[in-house]
């Protein structure tokens, strides 16, 4: 087994920081054209939920920092989301979002203003990397979807012929797979974050498995109607598992097109408990949930994001939540009864 390295090392391009800002006020326009209340993207929900994280007794060395080093219960929200700017049909092509708020979490954050917060927010998504290398590819493919008869020729004139073929077909091919619920999907961060002198990926691995010949709901919000029955009958598991960077080739930190080879390792589990999201209590949750931001930035100093995607989202989710007005960070005496 090949062993996690410390010699990481982030690359910033020169203007990085201006060029950035401009992307999340560029994001931000978009936003405030639609519906400036809604997210900028993952704008709808399949549905939010009560959950709690379980961090694991005696992790070796390479994972024992940050929420590694502070095993035991937390109390936690999960937010599962279609990853579009509009609220489609859930059978439409999409990415499928997995936003995870840990809530009681002690320790310096990120964020300035937000240092003695109590959460750690982890962002996840149905596929282990992205259809675009960095934030500068992502842009150019949202502002070619604003004329999507142009969508081609445009993103042509910004990354070349072979880039925008190359970013169409696996765009496409990620957009196009169908699942049939969320508890049965496994999500990843595609991209980096520290924990402690390590960089790393995170997932959460369903334990849950699709059942054979399973297909779509026909029904507009099918994914969350789903995962309400789902979950009103019984609990959903996920694996928490960290992906540890060994070296530029195998795990490389700015490249966010690139999977990952490096093993999984487990260290703990995100439970979503057993609970009726349609009573007015599990409404309540509902609506907290939908009211808070999930930010990767929300995070302890030793789970600082990484590399090129994350330090864009910086600006834009930032930017989003001033927009849409989104609520405090919970501390954890929330209470829905």
């Amino acid at each position: 087994m090949a062993t996690p390295s410390t010699d990481w090392k982030e690359v910033v391009s020169p203007g990085e920081e201006a060029r950035f800002l401009g992307y999340a006020e560029y994001l931000r326009d978009l936003q405030r054209k639609r519906r400036p209340n809604d997210r900028g993207l993952h704008v709808k929900a399949n549905l939010g939920l009560e959950a709690e994280l379980v961090v694991d007794q005696n992790l070796p060395e390479i994972a024992r920092h940050g929420l590694g080093a502070k095993p035991g219960k937390y109390r936690a929200y999960v937010r599962f989301s279609n990853g579009g700017a509009m609220r489609a049909h859930d059978k439409a092509n999409d990415l499928r979002g997995f936003a995870v708020k840990v809530v009681g979490v002690e320790g310096k954050k990120v964020i300035p203003g937000l240092e003695n917060a109590r959460t750690q927010d982890f962002l996840c998504i149905n596929h282990p990397s992205t259809a675009v290398r960095d934030a500068d590819e992502f842009l150019a493919i949202v502002r070619a979807m604003q004329s999507p008869l142009l969508l081609v020729p445009k993103l042509v004139g910004s990354v070349g012929l072979g880039r925008a073929f190359s970013i169409v077909k696996r765009a496409a091919g990620e957009l196009g797979s169908k699942i049939t619920s969320g508890a049965t999907t496994s999500y990843y961060s595609a991209a980096p974050l520290s924990w402690g002198p390590y960089a790393v990926k995170v997932s959460f691995q369903a334990r849950a498995k699709p059942e054979a010949g399973a297909k779509q709901g026909d029904s507009f919000d099918f994914l969350g109607e789903e995962l309400t029955q789902r979950v009103k009958h019984g609990p959903v598991v996920y694996d928490f598992r960290i992906q540890h960077y060994l070296d530029p080739q195998s795990t490389p930190l700015e490249a966010h097109d690139v999977e990952w080879q490096a093993p999984w390792l487990t260290i703990g589990t995100l439970t979503i408990p057993q609970q009726d999201a349609a009573s007015p209590r599990g409404r309540k949750v509902v609506s907290f949930v939908e009211a808070a931001s999930f930010d990767p930035w929300h995070a302890l100093v030793e789970h600082r994001p990484l590399g090129n995607m994350m330090r864009a989202r910086n600006h834009a989710y930032r930017l989003s939540t001033e927009e849409r007005k989104a609520a405090p960070e919970p501390d954890g005496s929330e209470k829905f009864d």
